[in-house]
């Protein structure tokens, strides 16, 4: 175990001079600027403070907003499995299966420090345009755009969030464990994609793979009322608001079990996909 944490280490070392990694960040920080704005603008004309998590949990419940975000991550992950160049040497030193699973490893940690991330924007960019607290505790500017969903709210500010079941149901730090953890969940299931299909079949297509899975998400969730039921959406099981929703068929409880199941899949499928593994002729050694 030790040494699979030290290969993680060293991958998270080399973020500081990653240009993938440092793009992808800086594209999840300029795609949380607009969202964030908007709903402070918002807030400001109602003469309200703000939750701090709220601009998070708002993003992260707004299938737009959501897949924006999601495009980092994608950016992010798409040369999975990570070779560089003292890969072989590591591969050499742990052996490809230990070397896979702190690959594994290092997508997870990576998602998870990806979205924290976005929350710590999330909530500087709030305390530069407005007023926010701590408590936990909804805002009226947040129980006005879920209950009353005044028209200006998406005539002016380009902003919705229809959800009142889900605020009665859970404040805001109940709802801020849940969007990170569906959420997250699902940027690891997405990520665990990428990473398979590149290991599987040596070529660098696993971000194509993940589009499609996030497409087909997207046009069951856009088409559920009609044709597919929502809760056969992966995308829909990641948005913690649809959980408490009528119509959408889906539960805490199931959303966690899809996400789950797609995540332990994902991983197995990728931990047998070592004898794939070509460390030197890819790193150019």
């Amino acid at each position: 175990m030790r040494e699979v944490l030290t290969v993680v280490a060293h991958k998270l070392q080399s973020w500081q001079t990653d240009l993938r990694v440092i793009a992808a960040f800086l594209l999840g920080i300029a795609l949380c600027i607009g969202p964030v704005s908007r709903y402070m603008a918002f807030a400001n004309v109602l003469g309200s403070s703000v939750q701090i998590f709220e601009p998070f949990i708002y993003m992260g419940s707004t299938v737009s907003m959501f897949t924006q975000v999601w495009l980092g991550v994608l950016l992010m992950m798409s040369d999975a499995p990570f070779l560089r160049e003292r890969s072989p040497y590591e591969i050499l030193r742990v052996g490809k299966k230990r070397w896979i699973s702190a690959s594994i490893l290092y997508v997870i940690v990576g998602c998870l420090l990806y979205m924290l991330a976005m929350l710590l924007v999330t909530m500087l960019l709030a305390l530069a345009a407005g007023s926010v607290d701590f408590s936990n505790q909804w805002s009226d500017a947040m129980i006005t755009l879920a209950e009353k969903q005044p028209d200006f709210a998406v005539v002016t500010y380009s902003i919705k969030f229809a959800y009142p079941e889900f605020i009665s149901a859970v404040r805001p730090w109940g709802a801020l464990l849940q969007t990170l953890l569906y959420n997250g969940l699902y940027l690891i299931a997405i990520s665990l994609c990428i990473f398979a299909v590149n290991l599987w079949s040596g070529l660098s297509l696993g971000w194509l793979a993940a589009a499609a899975v996030h497409i087909v998400g997207y046009v069951v969730y856009a088409n559920g009322a009609m044709f597919f039921p929502q809760k056969l959406s992966l995308l829909s099981c990641a948005i913690p608001a649809y959980h408490y929703a009528e119509g959408y068929g889906i539960t805490s409880l199931y959303a966690a079990s899809v996400l789950g199941g797609a995540v332990l899949a994902l991983i197995w499928l990728s931990k047998r996909a070592y004898r794939h593994l070509e460390p030197f002729q890819k790193c150019g050694v």
